[in-house]
């Protein structure tokens, strides 16, 4: 058995040894790759009066970097896990999902249009063996009244998720993040309001 293999055996017989575990940590750089985590039933239809007459999309975050990694025995060491790339392709590819997905229509005359706006992306991972994942992901939606032409609704919404798995993995990265963007866009299109506003009172 070469050496790497024993070290390899070691540790899964001997998890809890300090040697088998992350000594130190480099900064990572994911790009963002979306691909729906939910079932296709999870988004809740919206009424049959409810559309938009028009729906933009728009990146409003205030930072680049997503997130911080650190290692469970040394919370002290941390390092950023950055952005690379415009997530704007990302966020609009899971909004026009869920729209299909909840029958919302947005090319419908004389309904409100809409103004949505990607608020925040976080994440944050936590190393020894593996790693602890946490994401979140904070979006917003106006409604314009085709009437007056003013804000009439308003929302804001956070969807979270947890992951677990290897450190530094792009593919983890990313699930926890579409998982946390699926449920914020879910919560979002299964509000009593906003197909009331869209079916009348905007």
């Amino acid at each position: 058995m070469s050496r790497s293999a024993l070290r390899i055996c070691l540790c899964l017989i001997a998890l809890p040894l300090a040697g088998c575990a992350a000594k130190s940590l480099q900064p990572t750089t994911m790009a963002l790759k979306y691909q729906s985590t939910e079932d296709p039933s999870a988004t809740p239809l919206v009424q049959p009066c409810a559309a938009l007459s028009a729906l933009k999309i728009e990146d409003a975050r205030r930072g680049g970097e997503p997130g911080k990694r650190w290692l469970e025995r040394q919370p002290a060491m941390e390092q950023p896990i950055s952005l690379s790339g415009d997530p704007l392709p990302w966020f609009r590819q899971a909004v026009d999902l869920h729209l299909r997905r909840a029958g919302l229509l947005t090319n419908a005359a004389g309904k409100p249009a809409g103004h949505m706006r990607l608020e925040q992306i976080s994440m944050s991972e936590q190393v020894y063996l593996r790693a602890s994942y946490n994401g979140r992901v904070t979006l917003s939606l106006d409604l314009i009244s085709a009437a007056s032409g003013r804000t009439c609704w308003s929302a804001r919404v956070t969807g979270f998720a947890e992951n677990r798995g290897y450190p530094g993995s792009t593919e983890n990265y990313n699930e926890t993040l579409n998982q946390a963007l699926d449920k914020a866009l879910i919560q979002l299109l299964g509000s009593a309001e906003l197909s009331a506003n869209l079916c009348g009172k905007c």
